[in-house]
């Protein structure tokens, strides 16, 4: 008589619990059964190798014996939940080992059902995990480091930046400059601005990462930011032998965004432009599309041009990794990706077009224009009486640029190098103000400055603001929590200084 050999039954129910138990000792993961109670009756090999036990030491609820006091309650807890809901098991734990040590495991239980659909027993596996998870707390402590460093480097940067922008303002503040010394003082104050926010990127990079960077928006005009944005690229542009035209209206833009963010997308645009122009033409254009109802920043060359291939995929990260593409070698990626994300925070989008290899292209940025937007009257000239100012700075060259610009506003101003040599100025000359540093050399630091003068009579009403590379909401509660009125960041934005000298430091207390 034929017969299949190819699946063949098992003579008895004994020869194929066999067989199961035969699989079930030689996988990896530590193997068990129970009733629909919970109660456990069997092991396989595995787990009898890796905790040294005996069935009669595990069966039913025995296993507790090589957990980890610390968390067998707890896991005992939600393994009678789930038996009692019928719902499949998952938890993570450690274990102990025949040799005493705890590895950690991921455990899984699944029931089985009869044909009546109840629950006969149930089948659980211990996957470990130690080596996972070990890995993963490596990363997160690398993460932390990495933090750590971003933040002390944007402190660090912050410290020679401060200089910087004080003695560009005083140099703008200079009578009878020539214009081109006049529009290098803008571009230099346009371009420590925007690394000042850039470095306060850098000290929410793990926000960045996670998609959750923020905006500072305001009303602003677009056409008025790309003008700015272009008389900055300008030069370099001009000096690669490129012919820079601007199209602007007269009327303006209005739209709600981060003037800052909106800036570095067009000037990602213009460094792209300026690599592929190849000595030709580049021209950028603002007007309003109202069919849309959008502000339309266009930034065209006459250069290299987009092969068919990459446009789609253009604004994509890494897009130039494909170095056979055209228009690719160079950078296409990151910056235009940038700008995408960028444009999609305010609610816009992006475009490209070419006709093709050497035919040029047009890059486009577009944002809503805001309907709601009002004309702003011009601000009043914001000021404070002359006051009495103590600056306490260990960056003399900070602190002397800081005193001139302050002196320019009437202000009476001394300086300090140091915490000690600053309390005793702030005792004996009693100032109606003190702006402090906090990352001040020797044992006392700006923190110990504001505790000290907040606890003596003498100055405990003084106002005092703290100046600081670091930043971030920790350190703004951490000045806070010392005495501190306000939180200024270095290199120092002269607007909020003069809100915070005239009495009102609520953004600075953001």
């Amino acid at each position: 008589m034929y017969s299949n050999s190819r699946n063949p039954a098992p003579a008895t129910l004994e020869e194929e619990r066999a067989q199961f138990e035969a699989l079930a000792d030689n996988i990896s993961q530590l193997a068990w059964m129970t009733d629909p109670q919970g109660w456990i009756y069997w092991y396989n090999r595995r787990w009898y190798e890796f905790t040294g036990t005996s069935l009669q030491q595990m069966e039913g609820w025995g296993w507790k014996a090589v957990h980890h006091p610390d968390h067998v309650s707890r896991v005992e807890e939600k393994f009678r939940a789930h038996i009692a809901s019928g719902e499949p098991w998952e938890d993570t734990f450690p274990l102990r080992a025949a040799d005493g040590s705890y590895r950690w495991f991921l455990s899984r239980a699944f029931p089985l059902r009869g044909q009546n659909g109840k629950i006969v027993r149930w089948f659980g596996t211990n996957t470990d995990v130690t080596e996972q998870l070990a890995a993963q707390d490596a990363l997160r402590d690398a993460d932390r480091r990495k933090d750590e460093f971003i933040a002390t480097l944007a402190h660090e940067l912050r410290n020679p930046l401060a200089p910087v922008r004080n003695a560009a303002e005083i140099l703008a503040r200079l009578p009878g400059q020539a214009p081109a010394a006049q529009r290098m003082s803008g571009v230099i104050g346009r371009q420590i601005a925007h690394m000042a926010r850039l470095l306060d990127d850098l000290m929410d990079v793990a926000r960045i990462a996670r998609g959750k960077l923020e905006l500072q928006q305001e009303d602003c005009d677009l056409g008025e930011i790309a003008l700015g944005i272009v008389e900055d690229y300008r030069e370099s542009l001009t000096s690669a032998n490129i012919e820079l035209v601007t199209e602007c209206p007269a009327e303006p833009l209005p739209v709600k965004g981060d003037p800052v963010r909106l800036a570095q997308a067009i000037g990602n645009y213009l460094q792209n432009a300026a690599r592929f122009a190849q000595g030709a033409r580049v021209t950028v254009r603002a007007f309003a599309d109202h069919a849309s109802n959008e502000a339309v920043i266009a930034v065209s060359d006459a250069g290299a041009g987009i092969s068919a291939e990459l446009l789609p995929r253009l604004f994509d990260s890494f897009a130039q990794a494909d170095q056979g593409l055209a228009r690719a070698k160079g950078g296409l990626g990151l910056g235009l990706a940038l700008t995408r994300g960028l444009a999609e925070l305010h609610g816009g989008r992006v475009a490209a077009h070419s006709a093709g290899e050497g035919q040029g292209a047009t890059f486009e940025l577009r944002i809503p224009l805001d309907s709601e937007h009002e004309k702003r009257e011009p601000q009043q000239a914001r000021g404070a009486p002359a006051m009495r100012i103590l600056l306490i700075e260990d960056n003399r060259d900070s602190a002397e640029t800081l005193a001139m610009i302050l002196q320019t506003h009437g202000h009476d101003v001394r300086v300090a190098f140091d915490g000690t040599s600053g309390i005793a100025q702030a005792q004996k000359w009693r100032p109606d103000v003190v702006i402090s540093d906090l990352g001040l050399p020797g044992a006392v630091d700006g923190y110990s400055v504001a505790r000290a003068l907040r606890a003596d009579e003498r100055t405990a009403d003084i106002r005092l603001l703290a100046l600081s590379g670091y930043a971030d909401s920790q350190a703004v509660r951490r000045s806070g929590a010392a005495g501190f009125d306000a939180h200024l960041a270095k290199p120092v934005d002269f607007d909020m200084l003069i809100d915070c000298l005239a009495g009102d430091c609520a953004a600075a207390l953001a």
